[in-house]
């Protein structure tokens, strides 16, 4: 049963939900284009405001027991990243790690897993106390897999789970113990299927992700003890970004947009929409005559992986 929580025609990005399941976090953009963070009630009423600046916050994260939020932060788009801890209900941050993206709370609310760039440029998943204290390396990334994304602790805090990338929306995910060791990989996808943002059920029955497994972009849970996915949201989607409460209700985020293929006169004739889709066109060409466009699209309908 589907639930709309946040309806809005401005970008709205990386919902979570609460332990409880009376809270959501996420951020969204005003007219000017500024992104920021807020806190409303699942069924609606006051909505808080946790960040008021220039600065970009994404992925919001409630802590275990709902009394903090942690997020990253950067000053612009393409600056270096930091991870700030904030009061759920507005106040200013107990902490700050810099140089930290994506990070996610253990299930005891102790300690944190984060990523950051080593000093030879490579990707690291780090485990840490809660406000950056005692930081260890538990994976880095490497040649076949140079990006780590969406990490997310197990129920029992004895394994992260953590998207390895090779690149664009290419995605597999493992899962790494944090007491050391090497990963290893639950489920196989064939190439052309991504998963992406992992998160456990509370019993740590199920691993909750999206994946284009389907076709279409939507979310899927696979068995702990193995077995075969279950598909959990059908339609175009994309279905992506989700958090689990304790009594297992998810929150997601799911887009509706399309493209256009528009003709841009050098003079000041208007310009001329020649085509739309869902989701995706990309890369158009004029023929050498001018007189036709070659064009990329993608068909979340087709069972192929898309592209961008």
């Amino acid at each position: 049963r589907l639930i709309p929580a946040v309806t809005s025609g401005a970008p709205v990005y990386d919902p979570a939900i609460s332990p409880d399941g009376k809270m959501l976090s996420y951020g969204a953009e005003d007219a000017t284009g500024q992104g920021d963070l807020f806190v409303r009630r699942v069924l609606g009423a006051a909505l808080i405001k946790l960040t008021d600046d220039p600065a970009r916050e994404t992925t919001p994260r409630f802590s275990p027991d709902g009394e903090w939020v942690v997020f990253t932060r950067r000053e612009s788009a393409d600056g270096v990243p930091e991870v700030r801890v904030v009061p759920s209900l507005g106040g200013g941050p107990i902490a700050s790690i810099p140089e930290a993206a994506g990070a996610a709370w253990s299930a005891d609310g102790q300690r944190l897993a984060f990523l950051r760039r080593g000093a030879s440029g490579q990707m690291q998943l780090i485990v840490s106390a809660a406000d950056g204290g005692s930081p260890r390396v538990v994976l880095e990334s490497d040649s076949t897999y140079p990006f780590l994304r969406e990490p997310a602790w197990a129920p029992d805090d004895t394994e992260i789970a953590i998207v390895r990338g090779t690149g664009g929306i290419a995605g597999e995910i493992w899962l790494v113990p944090v007491a050391g060791g090497p990963p290893r990989r639950p489920f196989t996808d064939p190439p052309e299927v991504f998963a992406d943002s992992p998160v456990f059920t509370n019993d740590g029955r199920a691993l909750i992700h999206s994946s284009n497994r389907g076709g279409a972009t939507n979310l899927w849970a696979y068995p702990a003890r193995g077995g075969a996915h279950v598909r959990l949201t059908t339609g175009t989607g994309p279905d992506i970004g989700p958090t689990v409460a304790t009594d297992g209700t998810i929150a997601f985020l799911n887009s509706r947009w399309r493209n256009a293929l528009e003709v841009h006169g050098l003079g000041n004739e208007p310009p001329r929409t020649l085509t739309t889709h869902s989701p995706f066109l990309w890369a158009p060409v004029f023929s050498p005559d001018a007189k036709e466009i070659a064009f990329s699209r993608s068909d979340l309908k087709l069972k192929s992986g898309s592209s961008n």
